[in-house]
């Protein structure tokens, strides 16, 4: 999560730091990787914010500058690592937003000049770092988001590109937020309007030598009611390609200029979404996002674009019909379900489509039954389901399909009923559902099975024989879901935690009541940094109304907060950095319309805290409700009370710590009650976070935009 190896094949490697929180920047030097964000644990070990990590064992090394906020920027020479962000200070010495650290000993070396706002770019280029940001002055002197420091005596230099913009109102600062450099030309990307007195709308070209800004200006489509502003920008073959958005007729999320000439090419993707990321191959141009279509043609969220004409290559899968399981390893995407055909190939509920092409492959198991959960091992593919047929074997409900021939290998569990998910572990396979006999012996309901042998490992949970349809693996703990009451001789109402290695029953019970069927059904569990997520059919909590969602304490089971209140049953869950994807046959979550699927924001929140949250001070206490509506279509609100007459800042910055709304800019708010609206027209959908400081007090929420 956050932090992957992609090998040129395609295939992500077996390297995993695993930062518990996003990745914003990294610099690659020699064997080290160097790696900013907003993390608190890395590779193993807790570094806050910066990080180095072995390209080899992805572990954290020693050096540990520690930062006191998250960085945003990175860039090295020799032994030297530059980093820029929203910190005041490094290695306890004070650092304002800019910093030199020894790549070594990873201790603050010699003082850089210091912006007075948040640095977002870096650059080293000949004999120079660029610095680009939201300050107007750096060390004192004007310097308006562009600034060069001269590596050799780390000096402010003269040069000044004289970069001009204004913050827009409830919207993002003015700021450089990518730079690139080609030769004597730097282009920049960003939000302002003008550069040297020249009209430069977002993107510029800056001579190195001079400053000025040269005669390349890209032909960009405006709207008079909207801010061009460009997050990224890669200068390759040529061509200067930019993410970010323009506002103007067909709205571009992702463009190419030529180099020269600043004349938009034919590469037009025409995305009818975001693109946020992409790279370049001598040929292509990857993007991802979140959009339905690509130059026309039928594409979700990640797409291969031609880097000449900007049309969509051939990859789409297209099944004709349910993908229950998906499933990937090196250049093969595994999909399981109900369907008959991929693209034009007749597959059989089971199938595996190229990663560059999007074509089935030859791998054909054919199942004669759905599959419902698939799991990739050492060489072999499990596949769970309600079939009796696999790979051109009989087999009953699992099976391992050998991942280069499509045929079912000699692992045989032999399950006695259906098998609704199947999750591997280099020690173990453990499968859930029906059964009550499997790999020779018998368990009820979830087994752990010798990934060599497919007979039972002595770990036994001990469930009554009910139904077990979910599994989720993490930390030494498994955790499952179904409709069972007990577990290793204790009462467990639907929902249980087991530890992996012995089979003992864990302390962590949350108590689950009702449902439609009356007795409780749990469809899902996700595990996401300190929380478990539920997911099923049931209407109370431990005593307190939930509808069918809930969240508890990793590590007490207490319930927290978190209560979105699903109309209908919950079937899968997926949660990633706070945010909680669901699907079900429910019609609104919050009691605001939600058909079939959502997004959910789960804040960091102690179980049990009162909506309300509170902040103590010694001369009496600000309250602070959430944001309401959470997640945000166009309007929310939060609302605040204050003892006395406070300095209050309120602001809404995305992932990557980019300001996008200064809601309260420090000025003296009365004693009493107050009011913030939040309008997120125009905004790109996704998650942000919202920052409230009173009184020298701050609370951060996440907060879910969707469209």
């Amino acid at each position: 999560m956050y932090l992957a190896h992609v090998l040129r094949d395609g295939s992500v490697a077996e390297w995993d730091p695993h930062p518990n929180d996003s990745v914003t920047c990294l610099v690659l030097q020699g064997g080290t990787l160097y790696v900013g964000g907003s993390f608190t644990e890395i590779g193993g070990a807790p570094r806050r914010y910066l990080a180095a990590v072995d390209t080899r064992t992805g572990l954290a090394s020693r050096w540990d500058p520690e930062p006191d906020w998250y960085v945003f920027a990175l860039a090295a020479r020799g032994r030297t690592v530059f980093a820029g962000g929203a910190f005041t200070t490094m290695d306890g010495q004070p650092r304002q937003f800019l910093a030199a650290i020894d790549a070594r000993s990873g201790k603050a070396s010699t003082p850089l000049p210091e912006p007075d706002s948040w640095v977002r770019a870096l650059l080293v280029h000949q004999d120079h770092l660029y610095v680009g940001g939201e300050f107007y002055h750096v060390d004192g002197e004007a310097r308006r988001m562009l600034a060069r420091i001269d590596l050799q005596t780390h000096l402010l230099t003269s040069w000044d590109a004289r970069l001009f913009g204004e913050d827009i109102e409830y919207g993002p600062s003015a700021s450089v937020l990518s730079l690139q450099a080609d030769g004597n030309a730097l282009f920049v990307a960003g939000l302002f309007s003008a550069v040297s007195g020249l009209d430069r709308p977002g993107l510029a070209a800056v001579d190195v030598r001079s400053a000025a800004a040269s005669a390349w200006k890209p032909q960009i489509e405006l709207n008079a009611d909207f801010a061009p502003h460009f997050d990224v920008v890669l200068v390759h073959d040529g061509s200067v390609y930019v993410g970010g958005s323009t506002g103007g007729p067909g709205a571009r999320y992702a463009a190419a200029f030529d180099e020269i000439t600043g004349m938009l090419s034919a590469w037009d993707p025409r995305t009818n979404g975001e693109v946020f990321t992409f790279a370049a191959t001598d040929s292509t141009i990857y993007v991802g996002g979140q959009f339905s279509s690509l130059g026309g043609v039928e594409r979700h969220n990640v797409a291969a674009l031609d880097a000449v004409t900007g049309e969509a290559t051939p990859w789409n899968p297209d099944a004709n019909h349910q993908v229950l399981a998906l499933t990937v390893s090196g250049d093969a995407i595994y999909l399981g379900g109900y369907f008959s055909r991929l693209g034009a190939v007749p597959r059989h509920n089971i199938g595996v489509v190229d990663r560059a092409t999007g074509a089935a492959t030859a791998w054909n198991p054919y199942s004669n039954g759905p599959v419902f959960s698939l799991a990739v091992g050492r060489g072999v593919v499990y596949a769970a389901g309600w079939f009796d047929i696999i790979g051109g074997a009989d087999r009953s409900f699992l099976a391992a399909i050998d991942s280069a021939s499509g045929s079912a290998t000699a692992w045989d569990p032999q399950a006695n009923d259906i098998v609704n998910v199947v999750v591997a572990s280099d020690s173990a396979v453990y499968a859930g559902g029906w059964f009550y006999r499997i790999g020779g012996g018998a368990r009820s309901s979830i087994a752990a099975l010798s990934p060599g042998t497919g007979r039972l490992l002595a770990w036994d949970a001990a469930c009554d024989h009910n139904v077990v349809n979910t599994i989720a693996v993490g930390g030494g703990v498994v955790y499952f879901g179904g409709s069972f009451r007990r577990v290793g001789g204790q009462g467990r109402s639907g929902v249980a935690a087991v530890d992996s290695v012995t089979g003992a029953v864990l302390p962590w019970n949350p108590v689950i009541m009702g449902g439609t069927t009356l007795s409780p059904v749990v469809n899902a569990v996700a595990v996401d940094q300190g929380h478990v997520y539920v997911g099923g059919d049931y209407f109370e909590v431990s005593g307190e109304s939930r509808s069918c969602l809930a969240s508890f304490d990793r590590q007490t089971g207490a319930l927290t907060v978190w209560n979105p209140t699903a109309n209908n049953p919950v079937r899968s869950l997926w949660a990633s950095d706070g945010v909680v994807y669901a699907g079900g046959n429910f019609s609104s979550i919050l009691n605001e319309p939600h058909a079939g699927i959502a997004a959910i924001l789960d804040p960091p929140t102690a179980a049990k805290q009162p909506v309300a949250a509170v902040i103590g001070n010694s001369d009496g206490l600000v309250h602070l409700s959430r944001v309401a509506p959470n997640p945000i279509q166009t309007v929310a609100t939060i609302r605040f009370s204050l003892p006395r007459a406070l300095a209050v800042t309120a602001a809404i910055f995305d992932l990557q710590g980019r300001r996008v709304a200064n809601l309260r800019d420090g000025g003296i708010e009365s004693a009493g009650e107050h009011e913030v609206r939040i309008q997120t027209a125009g905004w790109a959908p996704g998650c942000y976070l919202y920052e409230f400081e009173a009184g020298g007090l701050r609370r951060t929420e996440k907060l879910v935009v969707l469209r």
